[in-house]
């Protein structure tokens, strides 16, 4: 299939993107290539007068590669949902959580080491008035996605609890 072709079944969520076809959604490779592209910063601007699916398209793709679970697509994800919370793109803001927990344990770990990288930055500490705003959801949603993945991943619990 083309990309062409995958890029209209992801706007449209028909073919093998079609809901009763999601659970034998397989990584085709110039899927996985088309939403990895499709996640790349920046994002165009929402026009009015476009297709209203192609101003989603973004979180379309940001859903379908959580639902592949492809470890590989971890840091476009998490690169993706940083960039959401600069530009206040609230689907990704609101989907992340629940596309990392269903990512599972691997997603774990990348975000707790996102989260320690940002907790060595200056600009994160939350005392200090002139930080961007976005900065600071982005790391409380950070949190929130791990609160996420370990309610739904008992694999984590059990790391969490040992």
């Amino acid at each position: 299939m083309t990309r062409d072709e995958w890029r209209n079944h992801l706007l449209n969520g028909t073919g093998p993107l079609a809901l009763e076809n999601l659970e034998q959604l397989s990584p085709e490779p110039a899927f996985v290539e088309l939403c990895r592209d499709i996640l790349k910063a920046p994002w165009p601007e929402f026009d009015e007068t476009a297709d209203p699916a192609e101003g989603y398209i973004e979180a379309l793709a940001f859903a379908t590669l959580g639902l592949l679970r492809l470890d590989e697509t971890l840091p476009e994800l998490l690169q993706a949902y940083r960039v959401a919370d600069e530009q206040d793109y609230d689907w990704i803001i609101e989907l992340a959580p629940s596309v990392f927990a269903h990512i599972g344990a691997s997603s774990f770990q990348v975000v707790l080491a996102e989260i320690a990288r940002l907790e060595q930055e200056p600009k994160i500490l939350l005392d200090k008035p002139n930080n961007p705003m976005w900065l600071r959801f982005y790391y409380w949603g950070l949190v929130h996605c791990l609160q996420e993945i370990g309610s739904h991943c008992t694999e984590v619990r059990e790391l969490v609890f040992k």
